[in-house]
């Protein structure tokens, strides 16, 4: 019983170093109540696509065409987006939809609101944002295919789409959370 106290005191003493060094313990609650209401966001957005899976082809279906546009080819085929380059045919579906990162960026800006560190805007342009990101992940994914696909890289051509989707949504948060923190220009010493 002792041993579980003092665990759990000095899990509390780490939860509090990570807090915003206050004067005020109720800003330090608002602080707290935030990160929950972030954290809150992100699950119920993942679990109501998860439930909902049709909700995803509100942001499927507008990749699909942008991409298409750019590659001057595609089709949608029973809710996903089929594009060939070469020989080589490459769909867009559910797994692809972009839904995660939209689940993470609106916790943060609902976390970033709580704080007074955004404008509500920032909510509204989670969806166009992730859009964009989408379209470039997929353009550059297929074209890291196409380029990896003469050489005898499996692994490579298997991991190219978690690859750059990994560089592109987190290029995008990191640049979103710069400008957000109001790190536009400042010196870096």
């Amino acid at each position: 019983m002792c041993a579980t106290v003092v665990a759990f005191s000095i899990r509390c003493h780490r939860l509090n170093d990570l807090l915003p060094a206050s004067k005020s313990p109720l800003s330090r609650q608002r602080y707290l109540v935030a990160v929950i209401s972030m954290l809150l966001t992100y699950v119920v957005l993942r679990v109501l696509f998860r439930e909902f899976s049709e909700l995803k082809d509100v942001f499927i279906y507008p990749v699909g065409w942008l991409v298409a546009q750019f590659l001057g080819s595609g089709q949608p085929v029973q809710g996903d987006w089929w594009f060939t380059l070469g020989t080589t045919r490459f769909v867009l579906n559910q797994i692809c939809s972009g839904t995660t990162f939209f689940s993470l960026l609106c916790g943060y800006f609902v976390l970033r609101l709580q704080t007074h560190r955004c404008s509500p805007w920032w909510l509204v342009a989670t969806y166009p944002l992730v859009l964009l990101a989408n379209t470039v992940r997929v353009l550059s994914a297929t074209y890291v295919h196409v380029l990896l696909a003469g050489q005898s890289l499996p692994l490579l051509q298997d991991s190219a789409h978690v690859i750059t989707g990994t560089v592109t949504f987190l290029g995008l948060l990191i640049a979103v959370a710069l400008y957000v923190e109001g790190w536009r220009g400042a010196k870096v010493s």
